[in-house]
């Protein structure tokens, strides 16, 4: 039975596995989940398909071939897959002949949301009774989103138990956000859900804030404490709150299992201030610095494969996260069954 040491996949989950800009007309692009090869691609009427990379002909990587009459054809014999993965021509016979019944490739239910291609990975059928993860203020008026994407050497389980921890910004993040005096965490609650919890922690502006942050926290009408969130939701989301009064910021990370020991963050910068065009450059430049400075620990840390690490209270949503992670693996595996 699969446990959270193991590197594996929840099934029967929404995976986000590129960015919506990564695909440019009709060229194939190649991904990965979880060292599961994967090519996507846009037909001509704007549909996104995505299947495994592997040609059953020879193998080949049908990321590196052509998009023609909304079917990918493998480079390397020109073999043709339709959006529903099966061969429909093989150049090399007769029109007439028989394609074999063999002759197809995995295809995923994909959505496109939030600026980000999702697969759903596990039994198809239940693709539809899946809810997507919800971000409601990305599409409301009034908010400025920012997004982009950040590679790590590590396990996503260990990305994403530090995108919600709430105990460390005073140490990793002391140039940036972070800040000496408030290293101790009060108690909070922990509002739990089917797929994820959240936490509320008082907060108050301090004058080493830099960019986004230092206006937010001496702007003369946002108030002296404010509110910070932490929140996760299965199997890999995680998402901070940052509250000043009606001032809002919001750091997403959907962190992407691309092998056993790397991951890719896509993350979506979001706030109610500042929403002009002009801000966005320094908003990029401070979130990657802010991940760098995580990146420094985080890939020095041994993957989820030690039982006896020590933890206090102020370690509960990461706990949850691995509890909830490992009732859902179960939960998998009893319907599998």
């Amino acid at each position: 039975m699969a446990n959270l040491l193991d590197v594996t996949l929840l099934p029967n989950h929404w995976y986000a596995v590129a960015a919506s800009t990564d695909l440019v007309g009709t060229t194939p692009i190649a991904a990965s989940l979880l060292d599961q090869r994967l090519v996507i691609y846009r037909t001509t009427g704007g549909q996104v398909v995505v299947l495994d990379d592997r040609c059953p002909h020879r193998g080949a990587s049908l990321a590196c071939g052509q998009v023609k009459d909304n079917a990918i054809a493998c480079p390397y014999h020109g073999w043709q897959f339709a959006p529903d993965g099966h061969c429909v021509h093989i150049p090399s016979q007769k029109t007439s002949a028989r394609i074999p019944q063999a002759a197809k490739v995995a295809t995923y239910p994909v959505q496109e949301r939030y600026g980000l291609i999702w697969v759903f990975t596990g039994d198809r059928d239940r693709a539809g009774q899946t809810p997507l993860w919800e971000l409601p203020e990305y599409e409301q008026p009034g908010w400025r989103v920012v997004q982009g994407q950040f590679d790590w050497a590590a396990d996503y389980r260990r990305v994403t138990e530090n995108g919600m921890d709430v105990a460390h910004s005073p140490f990793v993040h002391a140039n940036s956000f972070g800040a000496s005096g408030n290293e101790v965490i009060v108690d909070f609650e922990l509002g739990k859900s089917d797929r994820g919890a959240q936490i509320w922690i008082p907060i108050e502006p301090k004058a080493n804030y830099r960019g986004s942050f230092n206006l937010l926290g001496r702007k003369q009408e946002t108030p002296k404490a404010g509110r910070s969130g932490a929140a996760f939701h299965l199997p890999n989301i995680t998402r901070i709150d940052i509250e000043f009064g009606n001032f809002h910021l919001i750091l997403v990370g959907i962190h992407q299992p691309t092998s056993a020991t790397t991951t890719r963050s896509h993350w979506l910068h979001v706030r109610n201030f500042l929403t002009a065009s002009w801000a966005d450059g320094g908003t990029r430049r401070r979130t990657t610095k802010l991940f760098q400075e995580d990146q420094k620990i985080i890939e020095g840390i041994a993957p989820l494969r030690d039982r006896n690490e020590i933890s206090v209270a102020s370690d509960r949503l990461q706990l949850h996260y691995r509890q909830l992670w490992q009732q859902h693996c179960d939960r998998s595996l009893v319907t599998q069954g």
